[in-house]
């Protein structure tokens, strides 16, 4: 993430000494004096505002070409001297310059992949913004090859793929930060077979996707392939996955996009004798959603396509892509645009796109497409560009929905009359300021000079400052209230307070945050919350400037407990009570003659935390009393657990025997109590565990047997059984007699 100071202070430099790049158009900003007939060059953008350039310098045979770097900061302002610095003089470069690749990592690092052109040897080098080189200063040798692609890691680690052309086929190795291999040998891309690297993409577990070519039968000629390739070099997908039926070429550079896992692919086929501009989609798993040849950019077949530019913005469900018309003569040109919504793959901007510039203004895109905001902001080309007739370079942005975002339609870049510019690249924004290179001939004589123009883009600055999403480790789960401008984290049972942890989280695009003075990284910056009402507040800072504040709220939730038990429960000068948990009931024998109704205050003991009512009337242990007018009518208690949630209804059933009905008998030191006579139930109360009950009657025929009772208190329902005597046995070893009225 871009910190906070540098993007405000990146604002406050371009708006300050924006003077020090010129406005007028026509004479632009000199990268280097040096001045050329056969010159090349790379640029790129760097993350403080400041373009590196890359080019080659003509000089005296035999080294005929030097490569050099040369800085202009955020102001224009020269670097690294009148004609840049020297990266190496001792390349074999015969007359002219083979295809080449120009890449930066986080920290600024530069990669340069070159074919020498006296011998094909291939070329890796990798050195500082200041031209210090951080490789070997001749540059990792590769063998013998050509098209090499060069791909920095998030590791620190960086991924070449090069086609050998000695034994024909392409490879991809792993290089560490000082320039050695890290896999034992080169691993080919597809074994016994020709082909050649187009792209390299990361994806997010540092697994690498490569787009290569497959070798036709004629000249130039290819079909592409894509393979996943693991970090210890092993092809991860079964067979590499063709890309398109049609046919392609090897010989040029088609652009890729990527957004998460899922990489795109924007290329030119050729089928049935005419170019057409396709799309394609790469899942992580090598599957291609869109089909053989993927998304046609337009289902018209009567113009050619002939060069396709594709981008689209993390989070985005939208890729973008232009398009170069010519007529099937390939004399007159024009631009399209397409819009295509990411995942159902359905063309936005109608199935034959919008056109921009017609066919015949000659019109045409140079170079990269990019997005910001979801607005196409590209470098357009006015004129004939054959190296010789006169043609202008200026900037578009669109909206939306693919209409001119200004008035004017474009803003000028490079307008001087009469002259060609040649090799126009337009680098990626940082913060609202684009930096477009190109080369020249401005004077009278033959030799042309790199030049350069910034454009400071005011329109679409963002004022969205949004947290999209929001997530602390371990969480259960996370609420945004974006009306509200609050976020809430719920995090598990058991994880009090205070709750220290870095969030992972996403704004909108070019916004940062602050919490107090400290900037926030996603997954690394630690917040502390002290408690569930004391908010983080996050100052979220959008691309032009405004803030949003933002509270997040984190709840630590304790463990509750969901038990609704009575564990003990005792009244005043009983006999005996009896917990029956099976049935949620609790028996309560009192002494002989204890008269209903019976009132007393019961002592009692509930799970933890737990609460108790009988009617509405809370209870209190040993201070509540309660009345019971028999004992066929119970009390009920109703215990809520701690959660408040929860609850449980307890029956308590309160037994007072006479003497006239209510025997007690000693056998052998088994001592029980019963009543005697019975009517609708039979109460058993022991000193000792009853094991089993056995009633039989008069003629011995078993009426009634409940075995593992382990317990001192038994009831048993008679109503049912006839009037008579029976013989109550116990434990299988104590005999009673009970009468039945």
């Amino acid at each position: 993430m871009k910190r906070i100071a540098f993007l405000i202070a990146l604002i406050a430099l371009t708006i300050s000494v924006n003077a020090q790049w010129t406005t007028n158009t026509t004479v632009n900003t000199e990268v280097s004096s040096f001045a050329g007939t056969d010159q090349d060059i790379e640029t790129i953008e760097l993350s403080d505002g400041s373009t590196a350039i890359v080019f080659w310098k003509t000089v005296a045979a035999p080294v005929n070409y030097e490569l050099r770097l040369q800085v202009l900061n955020s102001a224009g302002v020269k670097q690294l001297g009148d004609t840049g610095v020297l990266i190496s003089d001792s390349i074999p470069m015969s007359s002219y310059v083979n295809q080449w690749q120009l890449v930066r990592d986080e920290n600024d690092n530069l990669y340069v992949g070159i074919t020498a052109t006296s011998n094909t040897a291939a070329l890796a080098f990798k050195f500082d913004n200041q031209g210090n080189h951080l490789w070997p200063a001749g540059g990792v040798n590769l063998g013998v090859g050509f098209s090499i692609k060069i791909l920095p890691l998030s590791s620190g680690n960086t991924a070449i793929s090069w086609m050998s052309t000695s034994t024909y086929t392409s490879y991809i190795q792993l290089y560490n930060s000082v320039g050695a291999a890290l896999w034992t040998s080169n691993t080919e891309t597809w074994p016994s077979n020709v082909t050649i690297p187009g792209n390299l993409f990361e994806l997010s577990n540092g697994d690498i996707v490569s787009v290569f070519h497959k070798k036709g039968t004629y000249s130039v000629n290819s079909t592409l392939y894509a393979q996943r390739f693991n970090t210890s070099g092993s092809s991860v997908w079964s067979s590499p996955t063709q890309l398109s039926t049609k046919t392609t070429v090897y010989n040029r550079i088609y652009s890729g996009a990527q957004s998460g896992d899922t990489v795109f692919f924007g290329y030119i086929g050729k089928q049935n004798n005419r170019f057409d501009a396709c799309i394609q989609r790469i899942n992580p798993d090598g599957t291609i959603p869109w089909g053989a040849n993927g998304r046609d950019f337009d289902v018209n077949t009567t113009n050619y396509e002939m060069d396709v530019q594709i981008a689209t913005e993390e989070n985005s469900s939208n890729l973008w892509a232009m398009c170069t018309y010519t007529n099937t003569s390939q004399t007159a040109a024009g631009e399209y645009i397409q819009k295509i919504d990411i995942p159902t793959g359905n063309r936005l901007l109608s199935n034959t796109a919008k056109n921009l510039f017609p066919i015949g203004t000659n019109y045409t895109h140079a170079n990269k497409l990019y997005v910001y905001n979801d607005r196409p902001f590209f470098l357009l080309e006015k004129g004939n560009n054959n190296g010789v007739s006169t043609t202008y370079l200026d900037v578009v942005m669109l909206d939306q929905v693919g209409n001119f975002a200004w008035a004017d339609t474009s803003k000028a870049i490079a307008s001087n009359v009469g002259t060609n510019k040649g090799q126009a690249k337009i680098n990626a924004k940082i913060g609202n300021n684009s930096v477009v290179v190109f080369i020249e001939n401005k004077g009278s004589g033959v030799n042309s000079i790199i030049y350069a123009q910034n454009f400071v883009d005011t329109l679409t600055l963002s004022n969205a400052a949004e947290i999209i999403t929001y997530n602390l480790p371990t969480q259960d789960t996370s609420y945004i209230d974006a009306s509200n401008d609050s976020i809430m984290v719920f995090m598990p049972m058991g994880i009090g307070y205070p709750v220290s942890l870095a969030a992972n989280f996403s704004l909108s695009n070019y916004a940062n945050s602050l919490v107090g003075s400290t900037v926030q990284d996603s997954s690394i910056t630690n917040n502390t919350w002290s408690d569930s009402t004391t908010a983080v507040q996050y100052t979220v800072i959008a691309q032009n400037g405004s803030l949003r504040i933002w509270n997040v709220y984190v709840t630590a939730r304790v463990v509750v407990s969901t038990a609704a038990e009575i564990i003990e429960y005792n009244l005043p000068s009983q006999l005996s009570s009896t917990i029956v948990n099976t049935n949620d009931s609790i028996i309560v024998y009192m002494p002989i003659n204890t008269p209903y109704p019976i009132t007393l205050a019961a002592e009692f003991l509930l799970s933890n935390n737990a609460t108790a009512k009988v009617g509405g009337t809370v209870q209190d242990s040993a201070v509540t009393n309660n009345t019971w007018n028999d004992s066929i009518v119970p009390v009920m208690y109703e215990v809520t657990a701690e959660d408040g949630i929860t609850t449980r209804i307890w029956k308590v059933y309160v037994v007072s025997p006479n003497n006239v009905g209510f025997n007690e008998i000693e056998k052998n030191n088994f001592k029980i109590t019963y009543n005697n006579p019975i009517e609708n139930e039979l109460y058993i109360n022991s000193e000792k565990t009853i094991n089993n009950i056995l009633v039989v009657d008069a003629l011995g025929r078993t009426i009634y047997m409940q075995e593992n009772i382990s317990k001192n208190n038994f009831r048993v329902n008679t109503t049912k059984w006839k009037t008579g005597m029976y013989i109550l046995i116990i434990n299988n070893k104590y005999s009673y007699k009970v009468i039945k009225n």
